[in-house]
């Protein structure tokens, strides 16, 4: 155990909540380096106005995401008597936001957070991998629905539903995970799909994909 100087999130704000952070999550690592400066060195790390990675330690379990401020709340800058972890480096650049959601029955789904060319330039394909079953029948009716207008109706009416996807998709993602009785508990940071499901499996050890082939009998709820 180690006694250092560590920024503490004491009061989440905005941001920081739809992260899942809490009250109480200490800040580690940026970028895959401990840190352990003050308020003042952390925004000055936010001074190229890139994306970085910010590690929080939170009852020994460590969870990454990806800020472009350090605007997250009111940080103390207190000591901290904990043992930390050899932290590898770690480029921002190839890492994205996954939103995590869980619903009450132990089921959880991922989706990331980038905009997403998929949706831009095929949208009946992104709401097919997305699994958005009631958008993409709305798309069908639409697309029928213009085809009697003629071909340029129906251009029209993709290209419109592509810049919508492309620019709200997450938007879209969440309404309809809501609907299906998930709610967003957070975000990860990961470089692919399957990171970030080794991320939950670690983070939330009693959730199980709704895509899972097999789902073993989980409690009603999990930690979070």
């Amino acid at each position: 155990m180690t006694d250092q100087k560590l920024l503490v999130l004491d009061s989440p704000e905005h941001i920081a909540l739809g992260f899942g952070l809490r009250a109480g999550d200490t800040l580690v690592a940026i970028n895959g380096v401990a840190f352990h400066g003050d308020t003042s060195d952390l925004q000055q790390r936010f001074s190229w106005g890139r994306r970085l990675a910010l590690t929080f330690l939170r009852e020994g379990t460590y969870r990454t995401v990806l800020s472009r401020t350090a605007d997250l709340g009111k940080w103390d800058h207190r000591a901290q008597d904990i043992t930390l972890s050899d932290f590898k480096r770690i480029d921002p650049d190839y890492l994205s936001n996954w939103e995590v959601f869980r619903s009450a029955d132990g089921l959880y789904d991922v989706q990331r957070l980038d905009r997403s060319l998929l949706a831009l330039v095929a949208p009946p394909l992104w709401l097919l991998q997305m699994r958005m079953w009631r958008p993409f029948a709305a798309w069908i009716a639409m697309s029928l629905f213009a085809g009697i207008a003629g071909l340029w109706a129906v251009v029209a009416v993709q290209l419109f539903m592509g810049v919508l996807f492309w620019k709200s998709g997450p938007d879209f993602v969440r309404a309809d995970r809501r609907i299906r009785g998930l709610e967003p508990i957070g975000v990860l940071a990961a470089r692919t799909e399957s990171g970030a499901h080794a991320d939950v499996s670690r983070l939330y050890p009693n959730l199980v994909w709704v895509c899972a082939p097999i789902r073993a009998t989980r409690p009603s709820h999990a930690d979070a």
